[in-house]
Parts: C-alpha cells; structure tokens; sequence
C-alpha cells in the first residue's frame, strides 16, 4: 500500500512503496501559479465571473490575453464559447437566432428571470439554474427578461462557463490551453501512471470528448489519435482512458462511472503498461478492463491537459498532475485516488482582507443608523469611513469586519451633547464610550446605575460599564471636547464586554443589524471528512459566540465551534472554545475545548476544527490541540454554512470582529497538519 507507519499514524510514502518505483517525475501544482516548463494561452474576453456567484453578483474582473485565471477552485480551464445575448450587461427583452440540432445554456445573474420559448426552448432562467435546450430547428429563440438582471449569457454548448461580457455584437472567449512539449526523459515508453486532481465546473455531455489529459508524439497542436495515451470523459460521469498503438486504433482501453457528482473535487488516475490500461477514481477501481495483446506503449514526448487540438477542452478546474514512470498495480492506483493522500492544497481559500469572496454572501439584518469602522480605541478627532446599504461590507485595514447587532442609545452619537434625561431598560447592561479628550459622566435619574471602574466617567479610551437593575433614567453630561459617543447594549453583568464599532445615529435610538457570511455547500463538499479553516482578529466576545456553523438550514443538525461559557464580568476569565456535532438522534456538545482568555481578544487567531465520519474530531487553535477521538456521530448534512452567526433555529450569539481567511478541505487534516496550520 501507499502509506506505512509513522510517529504521527499513517504517513505517505512517495518512494519504496514497491519494488523499482519512486516518485513522479512530474509533479505539478496548478491551484496558484503555471508551473515552469508549461505553456498556456487563451485570447481576451475571459473573466472570473461565473454562473455559481452568490446572488449578490458581484462585480467581476476581466483578463487580459494569455492570463490564467486563479479562482477558489484552481486553475479555471474553459472551451471557447460565444456569448449571443447582446448588450449582456443591461439586460433586455430580444431574440437569438439558433442552429438546428445545436445545445445551448443560458444562464443570469440578479433578482430577475428570463423566459425561453420557441424552437425547442422553454424553461424560466434564474440565478444559480442555468437552462440548458436543444434547438429543434433553426430561427429565432425568445428571451423575455423580467425582474432585475445584472447579467445574462446566451451560449452554445453544454452547461454554463464564465460570463463574456456582450456589446451591441456577440462577443467571444477562446478556450484555454496548456501543454509542456519535448518531456523526454520524463516519460517511459513502456509503461507509467498519470494522477490529475480536477473539478467539473458543469458535467459534460455527448458533445464530443472532454479531456483531462493527452500524452503523445508531439505539441499541443498535433495531437491527432496516432499514438498516445488519454483520459476522457464522453457521457456524464462515464470515464474512459484509451492507449493508441500508431494506428489510429484504440489497442487497450478501460472505462468507469464517476462515483462522485461533477463538481466535486476529484482525484483521477490511469496505469499503463503492455496489455494494460486501468483507472482509478476517488478510491474506486475499474474491476473489469479489456486487455489488448498484441498493444505496444505509444512514443510520449508531450503532455496536454484539459484540452488539445481537436479534442474538447474540459469546463473546469485544474488543481494537480503527476506522472510516475511506473504503472501502479490496482491496489496503490486505487489509494492515491483517496482524498487526502498527498495532502494538496484546500478545496477552496478564501481571502476576506480586501473583497467579498464570489462563492459566500455577505448579509446584515436590518439596520436604521450608518455602519462605520470607528471604535473606541481611534485618536481624538480623528476621521472614520461610513458604510450605505444594502448591506455594503466593511473592510478596515486588517480584513472584513463583522458584529453583533446594537443599538447606540446616545443621541446624535456623531455630535454628543448634554442629555438630561436617557431611559435605560431593568436589568440591562451598557457600554458607553467616547472619542475626544472631554468625557460624559453619568448620574443617576429615576434610577440608579452600578458603575464598573471609572466612578461613572467615560473618558478617550476607557469605556464605562452601566448595569441597570430597575428601568429608569439617567443624566449625561458632556464635558470638554467629545468627537463622538456611543452607548450600547451588551447584556445584563457583563462589564468585561468590548465596545463594537461607532453606529452613527439621529436624536432616536438607532440600530447596526448584525452582521455574517454565508454559502450553500455545493457538491465539492465531502460527507464523510472535512476540515475547517478560519482566521480572525476578535474583538468582542458575547455568551455563545458562534464563529462557525455548517448544518442543516433550521439548524437541528449542524458542527460548529464556538465560544461558552463567558463570565465577561471579569476580563480576564478563561473562555471555552468549543466544537460539536449534533444530528437529530445524537447530540454531542464540547467535544474539544480550548482556553482563550478575554485580555487575549484584541488580536489574531487561527482556528482549524476537522471532523471524520463517526471516528474523531480534533480542534487547534493558534498552535494548541485539544482532540477527543470517543464519539461516533453521524455527519451532518451541509445545505448552509455560516460565518460568524448560530444557524437560523439556534440561540446564541452574534461575534465582534475582523475576518481574514477561510478554507475548507474535503479530508481530515492530521493532528500535526491541524497544529501546523494555525501556528
């Protein structure tokens, strides 16, 4: 087998694993960059924006020629399209002309829809169900646009690929290529096993043969079926590897069923050798190839992935590709294939410093004031950016800000005044802080409040805790030069609670709804083994902050991890970070716990939580594991993960904070990887 015993459990072994072998010759990684030796080309009218975006539709980026696109899932990897909606961008009513016998996809971004009929078309078009016809003659197809459409793509061919923005004329996108010629040494005439780790972004049909790679004689360009080696995929989810003998005549040929849905991330692997062609995918084996023989190994000087001269270009997404100049015998073919084995990069990474990632939404509950990014911690007079809604996201220096909901009870926060008379709620507890270098005192009205520090005084940088146990008023006296106040809710003896950003409000008390990310988990997500990956700057622990939770979308099952158990009447108490699985027969809570201490909130953590189906879960944070292997649970079903918000059924609370990263493996990280991770 492909793995041996380690000090850390079961360990890779890239040379040794049977007689004569070693590691590839070629071993590529394509998640982040065009490896050297690797030519690539494309024409313009490319971009990033693709059927799958978040209902937001964000705005997308355009590349010029010859750029690969970088995307969550890897390398974006497309056949040449054309985009026959007109004026793309602003959306109207028209007609397209189609060919008989000719499939077509249509697919929008928006609010709105649009209506197909005629000529084989029908079907309504919204965001994220593309409508896929086949024309039953030739003329005129009708588009009827309804509603509020950003965007709309009118394609020949198969399944939707990335938007190609339209003028007053039909626009076109050429298909991406990527080869490396004249490999040599490399590449062994007699035998070898060739591994690519991929993703479909739409499952390909009978319209010709996709493929994943081509090894032959010569270049990208003059890869006619003479003599190579190749993996396809003709109907949905059958995957077929052929060897060529010279002839034009597949000599030794074996097939499969995908067993996972297209879209996933997938590990595909074909050994070769004389008499035999046999695949692997996804840990399942080809059990019944046909052996050919009187077949010879073809001459292989040139690798093409994705695509290649007259073959299909694969619409998805390249990660890796190794080739090993041995063929794999069935039991180590099938292994490599596992998820998890070489241990790749993420199935997707999310940067969240600078931009809304395209695949997550970012929401705001209802709110009546204007966000900022001013906290209580800014220089006396000093400046702060507002935020207009929709919800419009806040990003501060060091990432993606998201709170709690509050209200600020000062009037006229931006321009703080005298107040004689503020009701406060019984048994609620307040955060009141300035920006300036005067101060606001409170004093009691028709009720008397408990101070915690600062005798009743809030000055530049030192907020005052005011807990009210019987409703009432209190007196705010505004002294010296104060640029902005705020008082806020925090809940009921929690004097340890931190600010949360400025909410710039009118004389009425005024609300910041609160604030999440979140995304529908598609068929790339595993339902056995997973890996969460987050990173966040904390500013605010409220009871039960939920940092993140994927389950179902009321809630009764989920994973989580979160913070509880907070005494924030004291500042320096340890809280739990903790996480759980719960399925609707087994409930299983702080199965790892970890300590993180309130003086500690004000930086930057690193958390990684992974989860394997009924047989561990382990949980690091900066570096510190806590892992507890004796719970056998059922994986919840993922329809809805959450950033930073409890699921829609569950209490709990809202976190205060920036968020910088995300990811999200399709296997179990090992304790040293978790450890490694967030270190």
């Amino acid at each position: 087998m492909l793995y041996r015993p380690g000090l850390l459990g079961r360990q890779p072994c890239p040379s040794g694993w049977y007689a004569d072998s070693g590691p590839p010759t070629i071993n590529e990684d394509f998640t982040t960059a065009i490896p050297s030796g690797w030519i690539f080309s494309r024409g313009t009218g490319a971009s990033n924006c693709l059927y799958t975006d978040s209902a937001t539709a964000p705005a997308y980026t355009a590349y010029a020629a010859n750029a690969p696109r970088f995307l969550d899932f890897g390398l974006l990897m497309e056949p040449q399209r054309t985009n026959l909606f007109l004026n793309s961008d602003a959306p109207v009513t028209q007609s397209i002309a189609v060919v008989n016998a000719t499939t077509y996809t249509v697919w929008c971004h928006g609010t709105g829809s649009v209506a197909l009929a005629g000529l084989g078309a029908s079907g309504t078009v919204v965001a994220g169900t593309p409508v896929s016809f086949t024309a039953n003659t030739s003329g005129l197809v009708s588009c009827t646009c309804s509603g509020t459409l950003t965007r709309v793509q009118f394609e020949a061919g198969p399944g939707p690929t990335s938007y190609i923005a339209s003028t007053a004329t039909a626009q076109t996108r050429q298909e991406d290529r990527l080869y490396k010629n004249y490999l040599g040494g490399q590449l062994n005439v007699n035998e070898g096993t060739y591994w690519v780790e991929w993703s479909a972004q739409y499952p390909v049909t009978t319209a010709g043969l996709t493929r994943l790679f081509t090894a032959g004689v010569g270049s990208y360009s003059s890869d006619a079926n003479t003599d190579q080696a190749i993996f396809f995929s003709g109907t949905p989810y059958v995957f077929t590897g052929v060897v060529y003998d010279g002839t034009s005549t597949a000599k030794c040929q074996s097939a499969m069923f995908g067993p996972r849905a297209l879209g996933a991330v997938s590990r595909t692997a074909v050994s070769v050798s004389l008499h035999r062609c046999k695949i692997a995918q996804d840990y399942a084996l080809d059990v019944n190839p046909p052996q050919d023989p009187n077949f010879r190994p073809p001459t292989l000087l040139a690798v093409t992935l994705f695509g290649g001269g007259n073959n299909v270009p694969m619409n998805g997404f390249l990660r890796g590709f190794k080739y090993w100049p041995v063929a794999m015998p069935d039991a180590e073919l099938k292994e490599c294939t596992g998820a998890g084995y070489y241990g790749g990069p993420p199935v997707f990474n999310l940067d969240l410093t600078t931009k809304l990632p395209r695949i997550m939404t970012f929401a705001r509950a209802a709110s009546t004031a204007v966000c900022t990014d001013s906290r209580y911690t800014d220089a006396p007079g000093s400046a702060y950016n507002t935020f207009a809604g929709p919800p419009a996201p806040r990003f501060v220096s060091n990432g993606l800000m998201m709170e709690v909901g509050r209200n600020n009870y000062f009037p006229i926060g931006g321009v703080p005044a005298t107040k004689p008379s503020l009701s406060l709620g019984a048994n609620q507890g307040y955060k009141l802080w300035i920006v300036g270098t005067g101060s606001v005192t409170v004093t009691p009205g028709t009720t008397t409040p408990d101070f915690a520090g600062n005798g009743g005084v809030a000055t530049q940088g030192n907020p005052l805790f005011i807990q009210c146990t019987v409703a009432g008023t209190v007196t705010l006296t505004v002294s010296g030069t104060v640029n902005r106040a705020q008082i806020e809710q925090v809940g009921n003896n929690s004097a340890g609670y931190t600010p949360t950003t400025f909410i710039q409000n009118s004389a009425a008390l005024q609300s910041r709804g609160a604030e999440n990310l979140n995304m529908v988990p598609g068929p790339w997500w595993s339902q056995h083994d997973r890996t969460y990956f987050f990173e966040v700057t904390i500013y605010a622990i409220p009871n039960t902050q939920t940092l993140m939770s994927c389950g179902s979308a009321d809630g009764t099952e989920r994973e989580q991890v979160f913070f509880s158990a907070v005494a924030i009447s004291d500042p320096n108490t340890t809280v739990n970070v903790q996480c759980e699985n719960i399925t609707p027969s087994n409930y299983d809570p702080a199965a790892n716990i970890l300590g993180l201490s309130q003086a500690q909130i004000l930086r930057n953590h690193k958390f990684a939580y992974t989860t394997s189906q009924g047989s561990r879960r382990s949980l690091s944070m900066d570096g510190m594991l806590s892992t507890n292997n004796s719970y056998d649970v059922a994986k919840p079903q993922p329809a809805l993960l959450v950033l930073n918000t409890a699921l829609q059924a569950l209490t709990g609370g809202y976190g205060s904070g920036v968020w910088r990263r995300f990811a999200f493996y399709d296997y179990a990280l090992t304790d040293a990887q978790l450890v490694a991770l967030t270190t």
